[in-house]
């Protein structure tokens, strides 16, 4: 069975300056890696590298044994890749419930459907509110993101990113 992810020899210079120099890692379905380092190490270039926000100059990136470096990144999203970000960027005056059904429809046909209101997609409302449970945010799916901690709302991000269904979260 392939890597969820492999990465092998992954560069990125910006004028010269080498901000990721030979990265090669794997990620088995399932496992979880933490990647640290002080300030400017390239964490965040690594991450931009992966989910396509920026073009790597060489090396590869594997999606469950597919080739995707030169995807663009909704393609990256389409084929289960998702990530959450340093600063959360979700809609405060919003309920937990459509928050995550905004990303269930980010990566549906139904999302051209813009005369239905979001309430009318009865599937993209039960299968937000199943991700909600996985991460234990059930019981306030239908409170205001406002009103919960830091932590629910990082819980709710990665509630979205599991909402789409990556090949290993959907087991």
């Amino acid at each position: 069975m392939s890597p969820a992810l492999e990465v092998r020899g992954l560069g990125k210079a910006f004028g010269g300056l080498p901000a990721i120099d030979g990265v090669s890692l794997s990620v088995a379905q399932g496992e979880r890696r933490l990647i640290i380092g002080p300030n400017g190490a390239g964490k965040t270039t690594l991450f931009n590298l992966l989910t396509g926000d920026l073009r790597a100059d060489t090396g590869s990136i594997a999606l469950f044994g597919r080739e995707v470096g030169s995807m663009r990144t909704a393609r990256r999203t389409h084929l289960g890749m998702a990530r959450t970000y340093q600063i959360i960027t979700l809609f405060p005056g919003d309920t937990l419930v459509h928050n995550v059904m905004l990303s269930l429809l980010g990566v549906s046909p139904m999302r051209w459907s813009i005369l239905r209101p979001l309430d009318a997609h009865r599937e993209l409302y039960e299968r937000a509110r199943e991700v909600l449970s996985k991460v234990k945010l059930a019981h306030l799916a239908d409170r205001r993101l406002a009103s919960v901690s830091y932590g629910d709302k990082r819980r709710v991000e990665i509630a979205m990113a599991l909402a789409e269904s990556p090949p290993a979260a959907a087991r």
